[in-house]
């Protein structure tokens, strides 16, 4: 399984790479149509700002990009 995955227990959403858990991953996933960020794997649902990605910066709220 490649994609987000959301732990039931935790509330926690993590960025799985071929069924493991993408822990040194900081940066943006494609996900369901959308945009997310992410730190050292996780969802950073709580970040308000700007993430730069591929040479544009995106505006992120709540760990998801807005447009």
């Amino acid at each position: 399984y490649t994609g987000l995955y959301n732990d039931a227990l935790t509330g926690k959403w993590y960025y799985i790479v071929n069924g493991q858990v993408q822990t040194y991953y900081t940066g943006l996933v494609m996900y369901d149509g959308a945009w997310f960020y992410l730190v050292n794997g996780v969802l950073a649902s709580d970040y308000v700002g700007y993430v730069d990605y591929d040479g544009s910066q995106f505006y992120v709220q709540n760990g998801q990009v807005v447009l």
